[in-house]
């Protein structure tokens, strides 16, 4: 049964949704990490808070200077500079080690080619925690693409890791992070900076792509993913959400490309606000709504004229729970990015 509950973002009702399924576990392994960062007060990403501030993304701290590590280049983007795609350089020349190997890839992280270490994200401040599955078959030599799951208010990370199941189809680095204070929903500026720190230790500890960081998520988690993609397009090469609501109102300074899923069966209000997020996005993206085109999985649509590497894809559905193609739609999705 869908759980729906009403969201006021400066004034604006909105919806958000949490999705209950009962699933088998993922395939992998699970680490629990532990990690502090600092809280700073900020507007919740809960379902039943009111009066977002109107300028919030301006007050969001950009990310950090990368240090280019051996093997990684520098980041692709300017901080606030509005990212139009990435251009892939030729992968480097391979060496004796190599032979076996799979291809060199653009930004492989620092902890590639070393033994996979269990990582204690910190920052400074609430302690946080996160489950992170790792592919069976890892191997040191090989870049994986990283996926940040956020889950929504009213569930627990074990609970939405048994509900994505996406490990049991990714080939990826998948992380289920708590807000830094687990007991509270997900804060914009604050754990914003635990989506750094897990980009930045999870790349230090594992064998990551730094081109195919991606985030998805539900209820509140899928809120807090569309804001992923706005400020931290230089790091963050897709979303995806399982029903949300627009971005909250700022400016809106980074590109990425974005994969939708809509629930039809609902009030109006809760309709037209998916509906108000994929027009978010195909604006942005440069694409027209008026022109859909079907893609795989079927039901969902791509929208034509959308900038070079920016796609916006667009899924509805009906009937409670998420749809049989929903999380293979979104992986797919973000496989062919």
């Amino acid at each position: 049964m869908s759980v729906r509950k009403l969201l006021h973002l400066s004034g604006v009702v909105v919806s958000a949704f949490s999705f209950a399924q009962s699933v088998g576990c993922a395939r992998g392994d699970i680490v629990l990490g532990t990690g502090v960062a600092t809280g700073t007060g900020w507007p919740s990403l809960r379902a039943d808070d009111a009066g977002v501030a109107p300028a919030i993304v301006q007050q969001i701290p950009p990310p950090p200077a990368a240090a280019t590590a051996v093997g990684q280049s520098p980041p692709s983007a300017a901080t606030g500079t509005p990212a139009t795609g990435r251009t892939v350089p030729p992968p480097t020349a391979a060496s004796d080690e190599d032979a076996g190997a799979p291809p060199a890839v653009a930004r492989p992280s620092a902890g590639c080619r070393k033994e996979p270490v269990q990582t204690q994200v910190s920052v400074s401040g609430q302690r946080a925690s996160y489950l992170l599955d790792v592919p069976v078959a890892y191997d040191k030599r090989r870049a994986y693409p990283l996926v940040l799951a956020f889950r929504g208010t009213n569930m627990s990370t074990n609970e939405f890791r048994a509900q994505l199941r996406l490990a049991a189809i990714a080939d990826a680095l998948v992380v289920y992070p708590d807000p830094l204070d687990a007991d509270t929903p997900w804060q914009f500026q604050r754990d914003m900076a635990l989506v750094d720190e897990l980009i930045d230790q999870l790349g230090a500890g594992y064998c990551v792509d730094r081109d195919r960081v991606f985030a998805i998520g539900n209820d509140a988690g899928a809120l807090f993913a569309n804001l992923v993609g706005c400020v931290r397009a230089s790091q963050v090469r897709g979303i995806a959400t399982l029903s949300s609501a627009p971005p909250p109102p700022g400016p809106c300074f980074g590109n990425t490309a974005v994969w939708l899923l809509q629930r039809t069966d609902l009030d109006p209000n809760t309709v037209g606000s998916g509906l108000g997020n994929r027009d978010f996005w195909a604006t942005r993206n440069a694409c027209d709504v008026l022109t859909p085109e079907p893609v795989a999985p079927a039901p969902c649509v791509e929208y034509a004229g959308c900038t070079p590497g920016l796609p916006v894809h667009f899924c509805e559905y009906a009937g409670s729970g998420w749809p049989s193609f929903a999380i293979a739609g979104a992986w797919s999705f973000f496989e062919s990015l």
